[in-house]
């Protein structure tokens, strides 16, 4: 593989090393750091990116990783390494019996951007999208269910799933409209019990109350899970400035969840380290809270990069 130096490739080699992936950092950094720039054409904006092309993420509770999301267009690539050998960034994925424990997780997310205003039946619509992985994943019903209950609610905001066939999964996610509460949608879902845990953990995360009518929300929904299994999102951590403060309450509340909160601090203050002077974005932009068989059972936290 071609050895490359960049600023960028540096900031991806130190938080290989910072996740545990040993030897591996240097050439997952390199794959990495080459594949990651600016996108062909006008920039795709969402309150989580903010028009920027990689993401680092953080997940308690689990052991460190190194949990990397780039822009292709208008999707993104999420790779997850765990610590320890793997193949590199740039390699295929295996097939089943090939697959180990520390083989990269691979999923594909694709945002509806530019066809909110497509009809339902249109071909290449987002519910048509939708709808084909369901088909694939046979899950049409529960695809079908949460968009009725959904649907008058907000918008389809994203699809995700695996490129691997260890697995399959799918996610569909809902943007909530300004007028939706994240309390009423779970409620219309079946699962209000949800909104009291999830309030408590952004309590921690804020260092305040968060109240049900700030914006934007996001709810998804795993459709090929044969029972309840969600994820409820907000961009209002990105409403914080960069302070101290900031990043010491995102590893309590790692903590919390019984995460690694030195890891977490540690890899927030290596992006706020490597910003350029007078980059305004902010680093800790969104939140994800998901929810399982009755329970919260993990926090996933999305750190913006600077990128070219």
């Amino acid at each position: 593989m071609q050895t490359v130096s960049s600023p960028l490739s540096d900031l991806l080699l130190q938080a290989g090393l910072l996740a545990g992936l040993g030897s591996q950092a240097r050439p997952v950094a390199q794959a990495l750091g080459l594949k990651t720039g600016p996108a062909d054409g006008v920039p795709q904006k969402s309150c989580i990116s903010a028009g920027n092309s990689l993401m680092l993420s953080l997940l308690a509770p689990a052991e460190r990783s190194l949990r990397v999301s780039q822009r292709l267009d208008h999707r993104w690539l999420q790779t997850y390494y765990p610590p320890g050998e793997h193949t590199g960034g740039d390699s295929p994925p295996e097939e089943p019996h090939q697959r180990t424990r520390d083989t990269p997780e691979r999923w594909l997310t694709e945002f509806f951007f530019d066809q909110f205003g497509l009809e339902p039946g249109k071909a290449h619509s987002p519910w048509s999208i939708v709808l084909e992985l369901a088909h694939a994943l046979k899950a049409e019903t529960p695809a079908q269910r949460y968009h009725r209950i959904l649907g008058p609610r907000g918008r389809l905001l994203s699809l995700s799933h695996r490129l691997d066939s260890a697995q399959a999964g799918g996610w569909v996610t809902w943007q909530l409209d300004r007028h939706t509460s994240p309390e009423a949608a779970l409620d219309a879902c079946d699962v209000g019990w949800a909104w009291p845990i999830a309030a408590q953990h952004l309590k921690t995360l804020l260092g305040r109350s968060v109240s049900k009518y700030c914006r934007p929300w996001s709810l998804a929904w795993e459709i090929s899970s044969d029972r309840p299994r969600f994820r409820l999102g907000t961009t209002v951590w990105a409403r914080q400035a960069e302070t101290a403060e900031k990043h010491r309450r995102l590893a309590a509340t790692v903590a919390q969840m019984g995460g690694d909160s030195r890891f977490a601090e540690a890899l927030y203050k290596l992006i706020a380290a490597t910003h350029p002077v007078g980059f305004t974005h902010r680093i800790g932009r969104a939140v994800e809270i998901e929810f399982d068989d009755g329970q919260a059972v993990a926090l996933e936290f999305f750190l913006c990069v600077a990128t070219p």
